[in-house]
């Protein structure tokens, strides 16, 4: 046995012994279990808890995603949205203070018995025993409901989705007790466990919780179907903020107080660390900064959740009476899918499970340390035993479970009796917090030694507010919802029976009879103890199976004790330090400063053990959001010399911002403007504006391959554009190719004039229409009749009949997600630009493709849904075109039959699902580069000075005066018309981004003065070379169709024009997407006189195309 020479006083905490006490024991040499001693009790357990397996258990018994699910009858219930948003927030503050105050006490008597044993020595002198008899059953009675509640409500939860799943099942009251008592088994089992592998477990369960909590407010606005049901995405602020739910009889202010039962019942779990501080390595600081994080943690997180719900739901009535009988499963299938739905109260279901294997755990140290004082008569022999393999008190565990399974026959009385279990926590919960704060408030005085945590100067009033609080609350949380009349048994709140009952009782007890050998914490059978100066008088615990103690003098007379002085207040901003969380440092005296010292030494020693525990914990997760942007920084280092935006360069989110901003061209644009031709725009993708760098990136030999970039766009399968297997690339395109070859292309004019002509037909009404009310010119928005023209043109080439834009004046196609589901109809244009909008986003970071629907941003859901819509137009149209050829009727000869015909090297022609990739590809290559360019062609022309009169002149010249739509052959070769085509391509650059190529295995690559190791992903801007002074000198942002004459074009600016990109995945398309444009210029330019209206730049919005917002 090792001898102690260190009495109470030394210790910074607030003991049950007297001051000149020295406690004895077998355990000597840890600061932590000296401190427990000072309070007079032996440790029994290992100190495998640290400040975050601590946190974790704090967290997972707060369970704010199922206690939430669980008290949401009562937080909407009672008063609406107004309750989840004004009262969470409001009683927040003053859970709180509750918090810190309770914190306080921990750090000065880190003991399982926690606020019991902070009663019995902070009251009164006599009322010790009393006040610590009160506040130890009260707390108890918190814990033990705990688990049943949060099982029930579990319970309540998996049936309802079982519902769900079939509507004709209703759960039945025998069921849900059968289910939450087999639960409780399980969880019992787990809490029975040795410490270490119980921490592990709360671990990685808090770690789920916090994940899960995230994923559910993010998905819930994200993926809401109110606007499906002609509901606003949410519901306005007035309405959350101010429209009160009358649930009660009540005032509205007084059903606001009552609405606090769902917070305060969440919010009751944060003394779990106090209960936990004889498990915990530093223990004074740990424990307490464990009850204050988990108080602000979850409060913050649950105030976001009461937003996102009260911001979306959609009939509070509906919620709280669905035959489910769980308001939160009824909520979810408000705004949710049923999919979504059950994955939702899947993850609740999980976190539920965590949640109340915290409460066991919990609840069994509470019972324990209970037991240890013989609190519990009789059966505390049995109950304070400490299992000898787990070293945990596996006793307490099952006897909780039977009281918590008992406790749960209250479902058989109805949700409101169930719903007693939760009030009793809530009110218990406060009651037992409350005591000892009440005490350390009013009556301490100078008998309250402050441990290393404390609060300072603010103490006294941040404890006044808690114990305001809770005087106003209790009575509150006992009121029923109706009055008068209404009020029956099954309206009844029987809060104030299920624990005024077994209070009264408890009370009873003590004035017959526990009064008489309940002393309160019962140091003398715990731990030997001896007077300091007095050698003979040692004092054995009678429990323990100890040797006798040494007799040798502690070498300090007993005149030259001190008495016990506490630490001074710190000053007032000390308020601000406690955060910190540092021993105080306005010490008094020399022992302090020893303790100090004392302090951090134990301190460095827990901080070294925490980082290999971190490391070897589910928090290690949290590291790796770190690693995820900088191992590619690392990865990438032979490139770390190439300037960039600084976020790019360790991160796919700058320019996945610049994209879903639509103004990834304009950004890459600027960054070279700072940093030079040659930038970092993603860690491992470089940007270079250079022409000499596009035969080296694009070309026809060297393996290169494209980038992740393009999975993206994959829909239906991989298409020849998205394909980046350069084999498989190959066949596709040798199956592909015949079908654009300038025979097959000479065979699609006539599909195109025959558009070209309901186009002219259209515009001719538009203009007699205006002619008639006295107007020179019609007003319209070009732009729309461009997108009319180029879909009805790709779709009679590629689909065998136009989608009948032009002669509808409208937006509208027939779509089908799968060739036998029926047909449905939406607006193409609005589809297929969307489509390139997110497709280019996520292109930045294709590995949150599959997940993007569920971000909040509707961006994402929105593009996510038009990608299913355009691959369903495609679906569409293929499924007509083959059911009409298996009808024997006869085939057109259009894109489709072109590739229908065509055949690989092997002879295979392309499967149907394969053909309508192909066949989407044409449809988005073939409408948006033909419509923006047009658009924007006919800006530039009205814009610039005397381009449109010398176009014309040159088209009339070729072209007779009665041919409305001239031929390819008439048009095809006229110089003026190419090079104002030529310059539009150049000054709009349709395809404005640099398309990302892979540097192939091997050496690398050098490019001017930089090599590029390989994998790295290197391209070549086309908006920046397209607008390069040095290419294309000063005027390079001016329209200037002259540029391409002969003579005036030069080597370096042919080889920096690439609008249909380069080299061998270059368009494939290129033919049929010149004879379109030179067919509807030539066609706009010869019938019809524009004048542009509105002034100012032509405004665009990227996706994977440059597009025009509109063109008037």
């Amino acid at each position: 046995m090792s001898g102690r020479n260190k009495s109470v006083a030394k210790e910074p905490v607030t003991s049950v012994l007297p001051p000149a006490e020295v406690p004895i024991y077998d355990r000597g040499g840890n600061a932590d279990d000296d401190a427990l001693a000072a309070l007079g009790y032996k440790p029994e357990f290992k100190r495998e808890f640290s400040l975050w397996t601590s946190f974790c258990v704090s967290f997972a018994v707060l369970g704010l995603l199922p206690s939430f699910a669980s008290t949401l009858y009562y937080g909407m219930g009672y008063a609406g949205t107004p309750g989840m948003t004004w009262g969470w927030l409001i009683a927040m503050v003053f859970i709180q203070c509750v918090a810190m105050s309770m914190a306080e006490l921990c750090s000065a008597m880190p003991t399982s018995g926690g606020l019991y044993y902070a009663a019995a020595v902070l009251a009164p002198p006599g009322w010790g025993p009393l006040a610590s008899w009160i506040t130890g059953w009260s707390n108890w009675l918190v814990q033990v409901t705990g688990a049943p509640s949060v099982d029930y409500g579990m319970a309540s939860m998996m049936l309802a989705a079982a519902s769900i799943q079939n509507p004709a099942y209703v759960p039945q009251n025998y069921q849900v007790f059968l289910l939450t008592a087999l639960i409780m088994l399980i969880q019992s089992c787990i809490s029975s466990m040795p410490t270490k592998w119980i921490a592990n477990i709360n671990s990685y369960g808090s770690t789920f919780n916090i994940v899960a909590l995230i994923v559910v407010i993010i998905t819930i606005p994200a993926a809401t179907n109110r606007e499906d049901q002609g509901l606003p995405r949410f519901t306005s602020s007035s309405v959350v903020w101010g429209d009160f739910y009358e649930g009660t009889d009540f005032p509205k202010g007084v059903s606001l107080l009552m609405s606090f039962v769902a917070v305060i019942w969440t919010m009751s779990g944060y003394d779990a660390p106090f209960h936990l501080s004889e498990e915990c390595s530093n223990a004074n600081i740990a424990s307490p900064r464990a009850i204050v994080l988990t108080s602000g943690v979850g409060g913050l997180f649950g105030w976001f959740l009461q937003l996102v719900v009260a911001y979306t739901v959609v009939d509070i009535d509906a919620a709280l009476e669905s035959e489910l009988g769980q308001p939160y499963a009824a909520y979810l299938l408000q705004v949710l899918s049923q999919k979504a739905t059950l994955a939702i109260l899947g993850l609740t279901i999980i976190c539920a499970f965590s949640m109340g294997q915290g409460c066991m755990v919990a609840a069994s140290r509470v019972t324990f340390a209970y037991s240890r004082d013989e609190c519990f008569g009789p059966l505390s022999h049995i109950t304070k035993k400490v299992n000898r393999h787990t070293r945990t008190p596996v006793n307490a565990v099952w006897f909780n479970t039977i009281i918590g399974i008992i406790m749960d026959l209250l479902i058989f009385g109805g949700p409101l009796a169930a719903g007693a279990l939760f009030s009793i926590g809530a009110v218990a919960a406060f009651v037992a917090f409350t005591i000892p704060i009440a005490i350390r408030v009013f009556f301490v005085g100078d008998r309250f030694r402050p441990g290393p945590w404390n609060l300072g100067r603010a103490s006294t009033p941040i404890g006044t507010l808690a114990c305001a609080f809770v005087v106003l609350m209790v009575p509150i949380l006992m009121l029923p919802s109706v009055t008068g009349s209404d009020l029956d048994a099954a309206g009844m709140n029987w809060t104030c029976l299920v624990y005024g009952g077994p209070m009264t009782f408890i009370l009873i007890w003590w004035y017959v009879s526990a009064r008489k050998w309940f002393h309160g914490p019962n140091y003398r059978v715990n731990i030997q103890h001896r007077m300091l100066g007095d050698p003979a008088a040692t004092i054995h615990g009678i429990d323990q199976d100890l040797e006798k103690s040494s007799t040798e003098s502690s070498g300090r007379d007993e005149q030259t004790i001190k008495g016990t002085k506490p630490l001074k207040n710190p000053p007032s901003w000390s308020y601000v330090r406690f955060l910190l969380l540092w021993p105080s440092p306005w010490l008094e005296n020399e022992d302090d400063s020893q303790r100090l010292e004392t302090g951090i030494q134990t301190l460095a020693t827990d901080h070294r053990e925490m980082v290999v525990t971190l490391l070897f914990s589910p928090y290690a997760l949290l590291v790796l959001p770190f690693l995820f942007y900088f191992l590619p920084y690392l990865r990438n280092r032979l490139i770390r010399n190439v300037p960039g935006p600084l976020v790019a360069r360790f991160s796919n989110l700058w320019l996945l911002y610049q994209s879903r901003r639509g103004r990834r061209y304009l950004a890459v644009d600027a960054a070279h403007k700072r940093y030079g031709p040659v930038v970092r725009i993603q860690p491992d993708h470089v940007s270079i504006a250079d022409s000499e760098a596009i035969p080296i990136i694009y070309s026809h030999t060297g393996g290169w391959t494209k980038s992740n970039y393009y999975d993206a766009f994959v829909s239906i399968r991989r298409g020849l554009f998205n394909t980046r297997d350069r084999a498989e690339h190959t066949r596709k395109r040798k199956t592909i190719s015949h079908t654009f070859s300038a025979k097959s292309v000479a065979q699609f004019e006539p599909f195109i004039k025959a558009n070209l002509q309901e186009l002219v037909r259209q515009w001719n009404r538009i203009s007699d229409t205006a002619t008639e009310a006295g107007e020179q010119y019609a007003e319209m928005d070009c732009l729309h009749w461009f997108n009319y023209t180029a879909f009805d043109i790709i779709g009679d080439l590629a689909f065998g009949a136009p989608f009948g834009m032009l002669s509808k004046g409208k937006d509208i196609a027939e779509v089908r997600l799968t060739p036998d589901s029926p047909p449905t109809y939406a607006p193409a244009i609005q589809v297929l630009n969307r489509r390139g909008e997110v497709s280019n986003t996520l292109g930045c970071y294709p590995a949150l493709k599959p997940y993007a629907k569920y971000l909040p941003d509707p961006f994402f859901r929105n593009g996510l849904k038009a990608v299913e819509n355009l691959a369903g137009i495609a679906v569409a149209r293929v499924n007509q075109r083959l059911a009409a050829q298996e009808r024997g009727e006869p085939q057109r000869n259009d894109l489709l039959a072109r590739l229908m015909e065509g055949k690989d090297e092997d002879g295979n022609r392309l499967k149907r699902e394969e053909l309508t990739a192909e066949a989407l590809t044409q449809l988005i290559a073939g409408s948006d580069t033909t419509s923006n360019t047009s658009c924007a062609l006919l800006y530039w022309c009205t814009k610039t000075p005397g381009v449109m009169k010398r176009l014309r002149k040159e088209i009339d010249e070729v072209v007779p005066i009665n041919v409305a739509i001239p031929s390819f052959d008439s048009v095809k070769n006229l110089p003026y018309l190419h090079a104002v085509i030529n310059e539009t391509l150049r000054i709009h650059s349709t395809s404005s981004l640099g398309l990302p190529r892979v540097v192939p295995p091997g050496h690398g690559v050098t490019i001017g003065s930089h090599h590029f190791p390989p994998l790295t992903v290197l391209s070549v801007p086309s908006y920046t070379i397209h607008h390069c002074p040095s290419i294309w000198g000063p005027d390079a942002h001016e329209f200037k169709p002259d540029r391409w004459t002969e003579g005036a074009i030069t080597e370096k600016q042919r080889a920096a024009f690439m609008p249909f990109s380069h080299g061998p995945r270059a368009c494939v398309g290129r033919n049929v997407a010149e004879m379109e444009l030179a067919l509807i210029v030539g066609t706009v330019v010869k019938g019809f006189e524009f004048e542009l209206r509105e002034e100012g730049e032509l405004k665009t919005r990227e996706g994977f195309l440059r597009k025009p917002v509109g063109c008037r």
